[in-house]
């Protein structure tokens, strides 16, 4: 797998464990971060042992990301040599039958009345066709709700469960149609709200891990030494 890439995300919750780093040693891990995305793993020194256990505690999220955006690129590959996600449903181009003509034509405050009852989130079935979303824009969809209402989660935590809730949604209503309860999907963003309402509503919660709660050098100093005792 190439991990050569044009940039690369670092995650504040990773300070922590930075700041207890010398700035020589900063120096060294940052750089090993661009040895890691440039292909140049045979370059990555990590000689230091305080280097070390930072840069193996980042290593498996940069290996996420990366998995991550090569699926949702060979992805949009593939509908691109198909030449596009196949539209569900056409628009009917049959000329309408029997339109009863006004009596007379609509004043000023009338015309007013009808636009006001037309809303942003009706153009598309005013147009007459709806376009299934992307995997993209459900997990951005997914992500944005988790930013604002699962604060307790970590950046990470919150991609891989975009991610895995996206591509569900997005699979199970291809398959469906895009149809709930035989109704077709006008408003996609409306299903996937109950969707995501519904995440994680079985699961059993998780410890916290003993490494979260770590603070100041004390703490990273115990963290080190129960990472030397495992290896």
């Amino acid at each position: 797998m190439s991990t050569e890439r044009k940039s690369f995300i670092i995650y504040t919750e990773w300070y922590d464990s930075i700041q207890e780093l010398t700035l020589e040693q900063r120096g060294e891990l940052f750089t090993n971060m661009f040895y890691f995305h440039t292909n140049n793993k045979t370059k990555i020194n990590l000689e230091n042992l305080l280097v070390k256990l930072v840069f193996k505690l980042i290593e498996p999220h940069f290996e996420r990301n990366i998995i991550a955006y090569d699926k949702r690129r060979e992805t949009s590959k593939q509908n691109g040599l198909k030449g596009g996600r196949p539209h569900k449903y056409v628009e009917n181009k049959e000329p309408i039958k029997n339109l009863i003509k006004p009596k007379k034509p609509l004043d000023v405050n009338e015309n007013i009345n009808v636009n006001d009852n037309l809303n942003v989130n009706d153009k598309e079935n005013v147009k007459g066709k709806f376009l299934p979303p992307s995997i993209i824009e459900i997990e951005e969809y997914f992500l944005k709700k988790l930013n604002v209402e699962n604060k307790e989660k970590s950046s990470a935590q919150k991609e891989k469960i975009a991610a895995k809730e996206a591509e569900k949604f997005h699979n199970y209503y291809e398959g469906v149609g895009w149809v709930v309860k035989g109704t077709p999907v006008a408003k996609w963003k409306n299903v996937a709200t109950g969707w995501y309402n519904k995440i994680g509503k079985f699961e059993k919660p998780s410890k916290p891990a003993q490494t979260e709660n770590l603070t100041g050098a004390q703490d990273f100093s115990n963290f080190i030494q129960s990472s030397i005792s495992h290896e």
